[in-house]
């Protein structure tokens, strides 16, 4: 029995080359490529539609595989729901508590339109004092105040 050794090998390989045997030929030649006929070969029209048309689809393609990663990248990424009552979310840094306006001991609004709550209100609101739909919101009592103050064009 003869034994394959590595010198061997590549000595018998060698000369396959050398001598054309057909296990050693390359698989690909250009001069077998050049006589092929292609069968029903149609050149891309370049009018302007079926241009705009393989631009859609690309970009369809594209978009779709775009949209696909997105969604599969949420898959990996850290839930965003908390379990509220008994996980609380981060709060902001002007956050000072409940909104609440302050009254005498008659039930009178403490409201003279000063405008400062505005100015130091955790979150930045400023109502429109104006707007008739605020009544219920405002009550009747800093309605009447604003207008004392003529910060209403008709009082109430």
């Amino acid at each position: 029995m003869h034994c394959l050794t590595t010198p061997s090998v590549l000595r018998a390989l060698a000369q396959a080359v050398r001598a054309g045997h057909p296990s050693a030929r390359s698989l690909h030649s250009s001069a077998v490529a050049a006589t092929y006929k292609y069968v029903n070969l149609r050149e891309p029209s370049m009018d302007m539609k079926s241009v705009t048309d393989r631009a859609a689809q690309t970009l369809l393609w594209t978009e779709l595989a775009r949209g696909l990663g997105m969604t599969l990248s949420y898959l990996f990424r850290e839930p965003a729901t908390i379990n509220y009552p008994f996980e609380k979310g981060p709060l902001s840094p002007r956050f000072r508590g409940e909104h609440a306006l302050r009254r005498y001991p008659s039930g009178e609004e403490r409201c003279i339109a000063c405008k400062l709550c505005e100015a130091v209100c955790p979150a930045q609101v400023s109502p429109d004092p104006t707007d008739r739909h605020l009544a219920p919101v405002l009550g009747r009592g800093r309605l009447r105040t604003l207008a004392a103050a003529g910060k209403l064009p008709v009082p109430l």
